[in-house]
């Protein structure tokens, strides 16, 4: 099931991003080419072989998907996210790139969670092993570089980019959400002194809830709670930035699979 939905978050962003322009980045008018001039930095591979590898992922995405040759479809989709890593860094590409190479890691990369047919699920024990560890890191890891951040923990860095959107909203080409008028009064278009007040506890509660849901979902006890406020906080990130966030935001909900146990995880996905 991981698997299936991790594919599908590659898939999702792949549209996304092929809607954005993105096959185009070796064009000199294209937002990427222009960004990396900027930076100074010389492409990495040619553009013929960076648009290969672009058409070539999304076959790749769907054989992960369908469970077609996975362990060598996730290893030639982490090729293509450590390229991607480097034309376009992202925190989320490198977590894409660490699971899509643990998924082709082990003997049975396509079984991590079996949860279609008969009889008992059938797991990795190494590959969830990995995976747990890889998600853990990433939520404890968010957590200690937003309490380190002034900006983050007063909700500057999430009003501040709302209010960035609604400006340029009219001369963007391409949306990142819909924002509801009394959701821009309230929460973008108030005074600092009011935003602060109103997304400063949001945003510390975020750096408790990073911290709490790996440690609750490693407990079979608790693994429902901790699921639950990852499903809740994750779903909030993807109402904020639906088309930034939105396949990240469904690895994260799906990452709750991998913590759980697969005699817990019958229970609340009974087949």
């Amino acid at each position: 099931m991981f698997r299936i939905v991790f594919a599908v978050s590659c898939l999702l962003k792949f549209a996304i991003e092929t809607l954005r322009g993105h096959f185009w980045y070796f064009e000199e008018d294209s937002f990427l080419y222009t960004l990396d001039s900027w930076q100074g930095r010389l492409p990495l591979i040619s553009p013929v072989v960076y648009r290969c590898l672009y058409v070539v992922k999304h076959p790749l995405a769907l054989c992960l998907a369908l469970g077609v040759c996975s362990q060598l479809a996730s290893i030639l989709l982490f090729v293509w996210f450590v390229v991607e890593a480097r034309i376009y860094f992202k925190f989320h590409v490198s977590l894409f790139a660490l699971v899509a190479f643990v998924l082709g890691l082990g003997p049975a990369g396509h079984k991590t969670y079996a949860l279609l047919g008969e009889g008992p699920m059938v797991v990795d024990g190494f590959q969830q092993t990995l995976l747990v560890l890889t998600f853990a890191i990433v939520y404890l890891a968010t957590a200690l570089r937003k309490l380190r951040s002034p900006h983050y923990l007063s909700g500057k860095v999430i009003y501040e980019t709302l209010r960035y959107l609604n400006d340029e909203g009219p001369m963007r080409k391409y949306a990142d959400g819909y924002y509801p008028r009394w959701f821009r009064a309230q929460f973008v278009l108030a005074s600092d002194e009011v935003l602060n007040r109103r997304w400063g506890p949001l945003m510390r509660a975020t750096v408790l809830l990073h911290v709490a849901i790996p440690v609750l979902m490693s407990f079979s006890e608790t693994w429902w709670v901790g699921a639950s406020l990852a499903v809740l906080t994750h779903g909030a990130y993807t109402l904020a930035y639906p088309i930034t966030l939105g396949h990240f935001s469904l690895v994260m909900i799906a990452s709750c699979l991998v913590f759980a146990d697969p005699a817990t995880l019958s229970i609340y996905l009974p087949l």
